[in-house]
């Protein structure tokens, strides 16, 4: 009985420490987006501007962080990146702005609520941001 006590105290404290997981949306300087999964946004977000992320994104450099979900488990990440890579770049693009059906299936098939994600809130996390006319603009949060 004793062991079994201590078997879930583990568990438990192993549970405290899992971080949150986030599908995210990349705009490559060729336009194109790019789709990923991350528990730390920031640091992969770091990793593709400076050319160590996924290979796709290395020669479209500079990328910048267009949208990202709310956190979930790995799993339901990983599926809901499967389900929007499956979809038109015109979908993505509507995903990207916080319209369309997309954010609509995402919140009802995997429980994701969005972020449309502005230069600002890029700037604020991180420290590669390059000065833009779009600065100015103010976060958008969308559920």
């Amino acid at each position: 009985m004793d062991l079994l006590g201590s078997d879930l105290a583990v568990h438990r404290q192993g549970l405290e420490d899992v971080k949150p997981w986030f599908v995210y949306l990349l705009r490559c300087s060729d336009n194109s987006l790019y789709c990923g999964v991350t528990n730390d946004i920031e640091k992969r977000v770091s990793k593709h501007s400076t050319g160590k992320g996924a290979k796709y994104t290395r020669s479209r450099l500079p990328v910048d962080l267009v949208w990202q979900s709310s956190g979930t488990d790995r799993s339901t990440a990983l599926k809901a990146e499967y389900y929007i890579k499956k979809h038109a770049k015109r979908e993505k693009e509507l995903l990207a702005t916080g319209t369309g059906i997309l954010n609509q299936a995402l919140a009802k098939i995997f429980g994701l609520n969005s972020w449309k994600v502005t230069i600002d809130d890029h700037c604020r996390n991180s420290r590669d941001c390059r000065t833009n006319d779009d600065a100015d603009k103010d976060a958008e949060v969308l559920f």
